[in-house]
């Protein structure tokens, strides 16, 4: 009973964070992924080793903004997501692919899966040409 005032304060903050944590996810500011948030990921598989800014430069010439890059260096896969867009996401994950094979060659990409989730609805294609 002596520590009861830390757990009372403990127990406070831990409520602030939650109301908080709530607000934002509200207002839409919060950081979600695109489990939660909606959006297309796609996974490429390269037969050569390429450098992550290489797939980072091509994605922006190639008009694609505001994308996360993930490399799995071990299997030379990058995974490429993006949050939520205005534009259609089946087009995108589309534009993604044909940004890299006309890039780095048809020949040397390959896509391992794709993953598009719009408003609560998942689709999955895995081994995509």
């Amino acid at each position: 009973m002596g520590k009861r005032f830390i757990a009372i304060g403990f127990s406070a903050l831990l409520t602030i964070l939650g109301i908080v944590a709530a607000v934002q996810v509200a207002r839409g500011t919060a950081n979600l992924g695109i489990d939660f948030a909606g959006g297309t990921s796609v996974q490429i598989k390269f037969n050569t080793r390429l450098a992550l800014h290489d797939v980072r430069k091509a994605l922006e010439d190639g008009g694609i903004k505001e994308f996360d890059l993930q490399e799995l260096p071990t299997e030379n896969k990058v995974l490429i997501s993006i949050k939520k867009s205005e534009a259609n996401i089946g087009d995108l994950s589309g534009k993604i692919i044909t940004v890299l094979s006309q890039k780095f060659s048809r020949s040397n990409v390959v896509v391992d899966s794709t993953t598009e989730i719009a408003q609560g609805r998942r689709q999955i294609t895995q081994g995509l040409p």
